[in-house]
């Protein structure tokens, strides 16, 4: 995990499991954004990206969901 998810993840104190989860999950959501920022390809809207970080986490919620 790089420094943005690591301080995602101090800048909380969360307590119960799904906090925790929730959490994690917008730690990985801020991750991809930072990994799309870095790459440095054309059009990438940092302001965008960050007003859907709630979806992305929401998605990867979703997906860590056992079916």
């Amino acid at each position: 995990m790089s420094e943005v998810g690591k301080l995602v993840l101090l800048a909380s104190q969360k307590t119960t499991y799904e906090e925790i989860f929730r959490l994690n999950a917008v730690a990985a959501a801020a991750e991809i954004i930072a990994a799309l920022a870095a790459s440095g390809a054309p059009g990438i809207n940092l302001a965008s990206e960050f007003d859907s970080l709630s979806a992305y986490a929401d998605k990867i919620q979703d997906a860590l969901k056992v079916k």
